[in-house]
């Protein structure tokens, strides 16, 4: 197995899972720019539906074998009911990388350029809180801006034999200060108030290992440790979120021209404390784990393109707070078709039902991406 396809693919999962398959996460040799839209809708028995058109951006540039420059943005707009809304930008993350020491170290650094939405009004407030947070959901822009975060780390790749390769790496996210919120106060609502806001910043170390069992089948295992410090309101501690171990595993078999691939993972956080009687609710309460399945499988292709079919399950325990279980399952399908040698269409949907907080609920995801390489 190359080092050089691993750590490039690492670099767009920076900090996620350590797995090296080109036909699942393409290798990407060429600068490209990716356009597309996104239409996610999920609504419970008893509650209206919550809405989001997303609009994703990303600019991936190799600069050359070793260094990588990257642009992402998704601006989007979310609404609940009535003036229950929200449009604009979400914040904009430019992100460098360099490979080194025979392209086994990938160094990152990156930052979160403050562009999204904040001071929000109480409606526009409660639509993300309340809605696009739930992480069940997974809407692609769950929060619209989050002020300037710098993000820094390191993944180092190590062959064990020639078919074992062995990754470890961490990373640090630095936040700073916003104001989310904005109300209108005083008899005739022309005061405003607001509250600066800090999330708290987070280290995170991670592990894992590829299996090679032939030249079709591959297995990988990686975990990883999410240390949270204490969110800030103005200048005194807030909040802080408990620690979070996620554990990943996943499969890919491939057979002809066609591949199968599974993806499991357990995530599971220790307890939260609150430091104040008031906390700004940016996080969905948490449950005691969480435990998600992801599959993909190409069963056939056609002329210029492929066709992929899904499969989606998620199942989060419930809680000392929460005291049910909440859980999706659906699928769909895919198409991915190449216009040309450097143009393609990417269009995937899916729809998913289960029950979220003791009531049944359903939702539909679209996405359409347009990718150009030049």
């Amino acid at each position: 197995m190359k080092f050089k396809i691993s750590l490039i693919i690492i670099l767009f999962v920076f900090c996620g899972q350590l797995f090296a398959q080109e036909e699942v996460l393409p290798i990407q040799r060429r600068r490209y720019v990716s356009v597309g839209s996104s239409f996610q809708i999920w609504k419970r028995r008893t509650a209206p539906a919550v809405t989001q058109i997303s609009l994703p951006f990303s600019y991936i540039y190799p600069v050359n074998e070793r260094f990588t420059f990257s642009i992402k943005s998704a601006p989007a707009v979310s609404w609940w009911f009535g003036d229950y809304k929200v449009f604009g930008f979400s914040d904009t993350w430019v992100n460098t990388s360099w490979m080194l020491i025979d392209q086994r170290l990938l160094l990152n650094v990156g930052m979160a350029i403050p562009t999204g939405k904040t001071h929000l009004d109480e409606y526009q407030f409660r639509v993300i809180t309340e809605g696009l947070t739930k992480n069940i959901y997974k809407f692609n822009l769950p929060n619209y801006g989050q002020g300037f975060s710098f993000r820094t780390g390191m993944i180092y790749s190590l062959p064990v034999t020639d078919k074992i390769v062995f990754g470890m790496g961490g990373q640090f996210i630095y936040n700073t200060p916003y104001v989310p919120v904005e109300y209108d106060i005083g008899i005739d609502g022309t005061e405003a108030w607001e509250v600066k806001y800090k999330p708290g910043d987070l280290v995170s170390l991670n592990m894992g290992v590829d299996f090679s069992l032939n030249n079709n089948m591959k297995l990988m295992f990686d975990g990883f440790y999410t240390y949270y410090f204490s969110d800030q309101l103005e200048d005194s501690l807030l909040y802080r979120a408990g620690g979070k171990v996620s554990l990943n595993a996943g499969y890919f078999y491939r057979f002809d021209e066609k591949y199968l691939w599974l993806f499991l993972q357990y995530r599971q956080r220790n307890e939260n404390k609150e430091m104040k009687n008031f906390r700004l609710n940016y996080r969905d309460s948490n449950h005691k784990y969480q435990f998600e399945v992801d599959m993909m499988v190409k069963p056939m292709e056609f002329d210029q393109g492929d066709m992929v079919l899904l499969g989606d399950f998620r199942y989060y325990g419930k809680s000392d707070v929460l005291t049910s279980d909440d859980y999706l399952y659906g699928g769909g399908a895919g198409f991915i078709y190449e216009v040309s040698e450097f143009l393609r269409w990417d269009i995937r949907v899916k729809y998913l039902v289960g029950r979220v907080r003791e009531e049944s609920a359903n939702g539909f995801d679209l996405s359409v991406m347009l990718q150009y390489e030049f």
